[in-house]
């Protein structure tokens, strides 16, 4: 969804979805700052609303299209069912349905819509630190979803279908506002086609990172999302997850299935030009997965209607399988309940473009009755494992059942005689910490936050200035005086294990609360620094510094993967001494000829003794 136009920037992304929230009818499409300098939608108080049923079909398209024509802005939100009102050989299983509508467009005059710059915003509900949701809980048990999976690898084996995307449905209580639980779960979920959507008592919470298709003029493009991999935001782990995926056969093949599906779909409205193949297999990185994704693009054929584009289209191969008709009459078999929007589609339209996502990761609340309900699933081929396939699911789920709590990045930095002698390496960083974590950053947001703060700083005094960062680029300033260090440095062994597996500990950010919370520790016992043992009781860091021992004449590190910030200091101190990495116990640092502790403010301290 990319316009570009003036556009309003919030206080916060609070004070946006606290407008959706006061009218009925009313939605925000999220443009996250990292997509590009697209700008996000504000669409409040429709002006008609028009519903999809069996016996309007095309009507309900035209109309659409003569609304986007004469100048108005369409929100369509389009169910699942609705391709059996395309499929005439599915007839039977829409008679069976006992839907009556299918789809609901919004119509919103240009007055009703408002560009949103959220470049630097911050979301303002960032306090929030509770589960948002409780009670959450599939509609099947791990049994039932590994017994579905196993009846379609016989369909596979019959030859009835070559890829199903099976789901379920999930059920939870909640009893914050939407706008809290859009909020979080943006945050937690890198999405590229997020929409919040105020039905009245029903909202709609899309965290979709899908497209179904776009339109430019008479050029449309698909980019079918299959094949998936645990991961997390660790560097390490992404470049070897990343790699993995890419070559994983199984993952591979599940994915060129579903692109060769839309590509034989596009072909019935492109038929005068050839297709472009614009990426095969390419990974994206999210929070808790990786995934693959194919991009296909092509000039529409004279005449196509919106009515057309889902006929051919409808519903996603990605969220269906393949071949389409029968992986549909399989998925009705076994599912034995509507999907509703979830797998379907929601899209906005406006001038000669259009938008659609796929419904996934799609939230629906019940403003009346606290609940809501959200559907997960994954694509079924003749070598999936069940079992696997079932924890793919808890993996997806966990985006919004488990969210993480807020966090921000930040540096901490010298500031000696007006200037900031390590500048350049800390905006490095700030910036890797920021790729990795999926954070936005732009550097001279960065310079003019540290020039703002430098300004009333007496320039024959030390400070120490850390500068936080936010998930859509908002930074925040902090500047204190530097305190003189004591004669004696002395530190002490944490009792708390910190885990190698935690990517936190990887960048500098503010998800950090043993350390923060030993910090008290530390400064009322006289201490420089707690140092922090991993769970194999390897040494690992200082809660604000990096750990160096003197052994036979040689210094020695702890490796990174141990699990520890590969710190500014450390990298100095390395080139300094030509330190190695090695694994080291606390009886190395008690026995070691020399200790010295090391961050980008202090520089190398010597530990003078180290308590018990």
């Amino acid at each position: 969804m990319t316009y570009k136009k003036a556009a309003y920037k919030p206080e916060s992304l609070r004070e946006i979805l606290e407008k959706v929230d006061s009218s009925k009818n009313s939605a925000f499409l999220v443009n996250p700052p990292f997509c590009g300098e697209s700008r996000s939608i504000l669409l409040t108080g429709a002006k008609t609303t028009l519903s999809l049923t069996p016996d309007n079909v095309e009507e309900f398209f035209n109309s659409i299209e003569t609304y986007k024509s004469s100048g108005y802005h369409v929100l369509v939100m389009v169910d699942y069912e609705a391709g059996l009102l395309f499929l005439p050989k599915l007839e039977d299983i829409l008679q069976r349905s006992r839907k009556k509508r299918f789809g609901t467009a919004l119509v919103f005059k240009k007055s009703s819509v408002q560009f949103i710059d959220l470049e630097g915003v911050p979301f303002g509900f960032e306090s929030t630190r509770d589960n948002l949701i409780t009670g959450f809980q599939f509609d099947q048990s791990k049994e039932m979803y590994t017994g579905a999976i196993k009846s379609i690898k016989e369909s596979i084996k019959k030859g009835d279908t070559y890829q199903i995307n099976y789901t379920m449905s999930s059920s939870f209580n909640y009893s914050c506002s939407p706008a809290e639980i859009f909020s979080s779960l943006l945050f937690n979920q890198t999405s590229r086609y997020p929409a919040y959507i105020n039905l009245g008592n029903r909202v709609v919470l899309s965290l979709s990172p899908e497209l179904f298709f776009s339109l430019k003029s008479n050029t449309i493009r698909v980019a079918p999302m299959k094949g998936t991999m645990k991961g997390n935001l660790s560097t390490g782990n992404s470049r070897t997850i990343q790699a993995r995926l890419s070559r994983n056969q199984k993952e591979r093949a599940e994915n060129l299935m579903i692109t060769d599906l839309l590509r034989n779909d596009l072909h019935r409205i492109c038929s005068t030009r050839p297709l472009r193949q614009i990426s095969i297999c390419k990974v994206e990185k999210y929070e808790t997965v990786f995934q693959l994704v194919s991009e296909i693009g092509g000039k529409l054929d004279k005449n196509i209607r919106l009515f057309d584009i889902f006929k051919a289209l409808f519903p996603c191969g990605s969220v269906t399988g393949a071949p389409k008709i029968s992986s549909m009459r399989i998925i009705n078999g076994l599912e034995k309940r509507n999907r509703g929007l979830y797998t379907g589609s929601i899209g906005y339209l406006y001038g000669k473009n259009a938008t659609f996502n796929v419904a996934i990761r799609t939230l629906e609340l019940d403003g009346e009755n606290k609940t809501g309900k959200a559907g997960l699933g994954s694509g079924i081929v003749w070598d999936s494992v069940p079992e696997r396939e079932y924890d793919e699911c808890v993996i997806k789920g966990k985006f919004f059942a488990n969210p993480l709590p807020y966090y921000r990045i930040f540096e901490t930095m010298l500031v000696d005689q007006g200037s900031i002698p390590l500048i350049e390496l800390h905006k490095e960083r700030m910036a890797q910490s920021a790729k990795v974590n999926l954070f936005y950053f732009r550097p001279d947001f960065f310079t003019k936050t540290i020039l703002a703060a430098l300004f009333d700083t007496d320039e024959t005094k030390k400070y120490k200035l850390k500068i936080t960062l936010g998930k859509y680029g908002d930074m925040e300033a902090e500047i204190k005086e530097l305190v003189t260090l004591p004669a004696e440095i002395f530190v002490a062994f944490s009792g708390n294990r910190i885990s190698s597996t935690n990517h936190f500990l990887y960048s500098k950010t503010t998800e950090r609360a043993l350390y923060n919370d030993e910090r008290e520790i530390v400064e009322k016992g006289g201490l420089f620094d707690l140092i922090y043992l991993n769970e194999r009781d390897e040494v690992c860091e200082g809660g604000i510094s990096n750990v160096f021992a003197k052994i036979d004449g040689s210094w020695y590190t702890p490796p990174v993967n141990c699990g520890l910030l590969e710190g500014i200091g450390r990298s100095l101190f390395m080139k300094q001494t030509d330190a190695v990495e090695r694994v080291l116990y606390k009886e190395d640092i008690y026995g070691a000829e020399e200790v010295v502790l090391t961050n980008a403010v202090r520089g190398p301290v010597r530990i003078d003794k180290i308590t018990n």
